[in-house]
């Protein structure tokens, strides 16, 4: 083999040479091909033989010969040479430690030798004269490619929000920009092409109208003339001639070609009565050509044609040539550059809070609390921010007359003010609604979490949630989880996708096994409309008034803050849904904190207590209704300790849609007809468009009062009630090997109450239910009964 390159470096043997003994190795390392694994097994088998030649090779010599270090690329190999001249060592009789045995009997040394050949592709050790020379070979490894460099360093999990929104809003704007460069030339292209192309109509027409009185008078050698004269001014036309009424060449580019009969080439379709024609042809000559045609009269009288053929290379060379690309670039970089300045900004306001503020809460996880917390901002982050520092402060006061117990129960306190100040202080004011809250933490600071905040003028976002963990840690959480979702939800319509987007702000920033459940609902006053959606939380309960129905409303969806590898799957798996609400209808939005909740003989209150009870008091008001469900769960704990927070919010509608609307109507009628006031001064006061207001009265003058009343469709569910539910369960008792669609025929029986629903809302019970496969359904009749003998005997 030959040896391509070879690279040495000789110095004494000292150690404040390592750091150039490394720089060496790093940059022929590279040089050499090494990737960054190769490199960085490399560069350490290098220090390590190196700092031991030091150490130990010239012990008890006078004269210190130094170390020498030879570097060789031969083919696909890399030899490495290091020598020196101090005492013989025989490496070789170094025997692999026992890695265990070294542990146990707490010894320090003794693997370097092993960490090299471990890192190396063949070491060799031996000594030449006076000289000790340790060899070792390593194949080169092919570069990685590019792709392959992201997919191992990058990972969208381990980058930090910050990061992952530059990435993704910088390859974004760059697209958009080179997008927009790209359009813009093509449309540039095709403008200037019409623009060509109209040019050399006019310019057909105009030589044919100027050829008109030659051809009558017979004088064609002034056609010819005007025809040279058009061709040397207009480079790109390939041939330009005339015919006469009888189909003769009177004028040609082409000298043998006049007095001879015209012919219309194949593919052309010939001129008739039109005025001009443009088309595209493929000339035996020229190739892919334009040719124009343009009819000849006098007053009428068809006299003549001009025609006129140009090469579409050439006309492609004079528009590309016309192209104003460099303005386009100029502008493009222009915009870009706009664009990531907004980037920055929008990084700033909303990324680098969140970030601090999670680098302060890990800060203060590994330097205890009395460092004081350290971030300043605007916004919601300064309430945040005041509010965490005004706990340092006072725990750092207290800290010198509490004991260490005293102390964290002292800022368990302080940290359940901190969650108290950062819970709505009111609920708000919802026309045609009632709403109320409760929270209890079940210790100082829990993990239970609720808030209301608009999301615009005629719509307020509702949430409930839950951190899996309580105490201090569930309180800091909950608080960045209350900001960053108050500036996702701001304007935007859609549950689900609020949610989404909390979750991606949110990945990868939160403490490993740490996540929370959010239930989250968009009230719209307005068009009264609930949006809603869950990220894993227990289901939202609906009582229809008029049915005297309970649902369990459970939309499918992730946990925030879970890592499942793949943030798509997220997105993927969260539901959005809709509905109406009636007068009396009743939602009530709660932890698990409620049915977890036990008495004394350990027995939970458990979903059946909580629908049994909504069922009984949904004729309440709902501030009397919270006080009574609270009373009732502390009736049944008896004071039981608690070792989960309960929260809840109860919401019910007080007025019917088409009552609100009516009473609008009404009230703009009145306040038209009767206080006289103006039509754009009413409509703007009640929020009706004036549009609106000309149609209702043109209706009620036609049918009356009764036509304004308006109609209002309501919005379905898909989710079997909470009795049907039940009867499901007792068809399964009975015959657990029944699929859905022989479960939903014994619900239409007599004993059964003749139940009449679809088998695609059974089956989606069941999923809920987690009883959708038979062997799910045998051990939940297993876990309630035993082994009854119907179960045996399927079996």
């Amino acid at each position: 083999m030959k040896a391509t390159r070879t690279r040495r470096l000789k110095v004494p043997a000292d150690t404040k040479h390592l750091i150039q003994i490394r720089d060496f190795a790093i940059k022929y390392g590279q040089k050499f091909g090494f990737n960054l694994r190769q490199l960085n097994g490399f560069k350490l088998s290098i220090d390590e033989i190196c700092t031991n030649i030091i150490r130990y090779a010239y012990q008890g010599i006078e004269t210190n010969g130094g170390l020498e270090i030879e570097i060789m690329r031969q083919d696909d190999q890399v030899i490495t040479k290091v020598s020196n001249w101090g005492v013989e060592f025989d490496h070789n009789s170094v025997e692999v430690p026992e890695l265990h045995q070294y542990v146990k009997e707490g010894r320090k040394g003794g693997f370097g030798i092993y960490l090299v050949r471990q890192l190396n592709d063949e070491v060799t050790f031996g000594r030449v004269g006076n000289q000790n020379i340790i060899t070792f070979i390593n194949n080169v490894e092919s570069r990685p490619t590019l792709m392959e460099v992201i997919k191992q360093n990058f990972h969208p999990s381990q980058m930090t929000i910050r990061v992952r929104f530059g990435v993704i809003a910088t390859i974004i704007i760059s697209l958009v920009t080179i997008g927009t460069f790209f359009l813009a030339s093509i449309s540039q292209k095709r403008v200037l092409t019409r623009q060509f192309k109209n040019n050399y109509v006019t310019i057909l027409k105009n030589f044919a109208q100027a050829s008109a009185d030659h051809i009558l008078s017979k004088r064609e050698l002034l056609i010819t003339e005007q025809l040279y004269k058009l061709i040397e001014d207009e480079e790109v036309i390939s041939r330009l001639f005339v015919i006469d009424r009888n189909g003769v060449i009177v004028a040609d580019k082409v000298i043998t070609n006049i007095g001879k009969a015209y012919s219309v080439p194949p593919g052309i379709i010939p001129l008739l009565d039109q005025e001009y024609l443009v088309q595209e042809y493929k000339d035996p000559q020229y190739g892919n050509s334009l040719f124009y045609s343009a009819s000849i009269r006098i007053a009428d009288a068809y006299i003549g044609k001009a025609f006129l053929a140009m090469r579409k290379a050439e006309l492609t060379k004079v528009i590309n040539s016309r192209l104003k690309r460099l303005r386009i670039i100029m502008y493009m970089f222009f915009f870009w550059g706009i664009g990531m300045g907004g980037v920055g900004i929008m990084g700033s306001m909303f990324i680098t809070p969140i970030k601090k503020i999670t680098e302060e809460i890990n800060r203060l996880g590994k330097e205890g609390l009395v460092g004081g917390f350290h971030f300043s901002g605007g916004g919601e982050f300064a309430e945040i921010s005041k509010a965490f520092d005004r706990m340092m402060r006072e725990i750092k006061q207290s800290q010198v007359r509490l004991t260490d117990q005293a102390r964290l129960k002292r800022e368990m306190q302080l940290a359940q003010g901190i969650q108290q100040t950062l819970l709505p202080k009111n609920v708000p004011e919802t026309v045609g609604f009632e709403i109320a809250a409760q929270y209890n933490a079940a210790m100082e600071v829990g993990g239970d979490y609720y808030d209301f905040f608009y999301v615009d003028e005629n719509a307020i976002g509702i949430t409930v949630g839950d951190v899996s963990g309580k105490g201090i840690g569930g309180a800091f959480v909950m608080s960045i989880v209350r900001t960053a979702l108050r500036l996702e939800a701001r304007g935007e319509k859609n549950a689900s996708e609020v949610l989404v987007k909390l979750n991606s702000t949110l990945n990868g920033e939160m403490k490993k096994g740490m996540y929370i459940t959010l239930f989250y609902i968009i009230l719209d006053s307005k068009r009264r409309v609930i949006n809603y959606a869950s990220a894993g939380h227990t289901p939202m309960v609906l009582y229809r008034s008029k049915t005297n129905q309970i649902f369990r409303l459970n939309p499918k969806g992730f946990p925030i803050g879970l890592n499942l590898g793949d943030e798509k799957l997220f997105r993927k798996n969260a539901e959005n849904e809709k509905m109406h609400l009636n007068k009396g209808d009743l939602l009530l939005i709660y932890t698990d904190g409620i049915t977890e909740a036990m008495n004394p003989e350990r027995e939970e209150y458990s979903e059946k207590r909580l629908l049994e009870f909504v069922r009984e008091n949904n004729n309440l008001q709902v501030d009397v209704f919270k006080d009574s469900f609270m009373e009732n769960i502390m009736d049944f704990t008896r004071g039981y300790p608690q070792s989960d927070d309960i929260t809840f919010i109860v919401i019910k509608e007080k007025k019917k849609y088409a009552e609100l609307q009516y009473e609008k109507r009404m009230l703009l009628f009145d306040m038209i007809e009767k206080d006289g006031r103006s039509v754009k001064e009413a409509c703007a006061k009640v929020g009706i468009s004036r549009s609106s207001y000309y149609k209702l009265r043109k209706m009620r003058e036609a049918r009356g009062f009764e036509a304004i009343v308006p109609v209002h469709k309501e919005k379905g569910i898909q989710v079997l009630d909470f009795d049907i539910s039940e009867k499901i369960l007792e068809v399964i008792r009975e015959y657990p090997e029944y699929p859905a669609k022989q479960i939903n025929t014994e619900l239409n029986t007599e004993k059964h109450g003749f139940i009449k629903v679809d088998n695609t809302l059974v089956y989606r019970e069941l999923r809920r239910l987690k009883l959708s496969t038979v062997a799910k359904r045998l051990a939940y009749v297993k876990r309630v009964q035993g082994n009854n003998e119907k179960v045996t005997r399927y079996k």
